[in-house]
């Protein structure tokens, strides 16, 4: 629908294949990421190799590979940048362990991202995955609710905690909660624990060797990270490690 408003040179990108710029044979490789074919206008361009997981960032790279390609920026030089790269800041970011539970932040507060996220880690981990969120405004969680209902079917367990409220905004009376949202889902073993260090001290105690952890939000939801890997610092210091 964009496209058809555009007046300039419009360049389509993605896994149909009436993109411009479409990828093909995607393949989990040894990196955490995939490998795949780009094609363009249905010919071979060549292959690009990702450290970062999921289809979404698959999709993401071609946007990149589309945009360099545009501006005239030599095939070589592309893959190996994406070859190199490692991910931003809060995007699936690893930031550590606990008790062999591997711990990452990321910035996801939307249910397209929720569920992106998610099934990146599904992909690329065997293990039970932990979906840790925080909603964003109660604006955001009632406009999207219905979205947010659906978007944790590829975690085996939920917690979401109290909603994040900025600064200067309040919540008006009536306003749906973050157990609300809880009490909609369809998910055996999604529960709601409210403040953050409660939502750290129950993982701390039922978190597995194996297990994946997903702290997702945009508010302060990285105190979780934060005060398990701190409890593992603690652990280790008394362990004489």
């Amino acid at each position: 629908a964009l496209a058809a408003q555009c007046q300039g040179k419009v360049v389509t990108y993605g896994f149909s294949p009436a993109a411009n710029w479409r990828a093909a044979e995607v393949s989990p490789n040894s990196r955490g990421g995939n490998d795949c074919l780009v094609r363009y206008n249905g010919r071979p361009w060549g292959r690009v190799s990702l450290q970062v997981p999921g289809r979404h960032n698959v999709s993401n790279a071609l946007a990149a590979v589309a945009a360099a390609a545009e501006v005239g920026v030599p095939a070589p030089a592309i893959q190996a940048a994406l070859s190199d790269f490692k991910g931003t800041g809060r995007r699936y970011e690893r930031r550590g362990s606990y008790r062999g539970a591997e711990l990452y932040d990321d910035y996801a507060h939307h249910p397209t991202e929720v569920r992106a996220t998610l099934a990146a880690a599904r992909e690329q981990h065997p293990g039970r995955l932990w979906a840790v969120f925080q909603p964003h405004t109660t604006h955001r969680l009632k406009s999207l609710f219905d979205g947010f209902v659906m978007a944790f079917g590829d975690a085996d367990r939920v917690v979401v905690v109290d909603t994040y409220l900025p600064p200067g905004r309040e919540r008006e009376p009536g306003d749906l909660t973050s157990a609300d949202l809880v009490r909609a889902m369809d998910h055996p073993n999604a529960r709601h624990i409210g403040p953050l260090g409660e939502a750290a001290d129950y993982l701390a105690g039922e978190l597995q060797e194996g297990d994946v952890v997903l702290v997702m939000g945009a508010g302060d939801v990285t105190v979780v990270t934060e005060a398990l890997l701190s409890k593992e610092a603690a652990r280790e210091i008394d362990h004489g490690r």
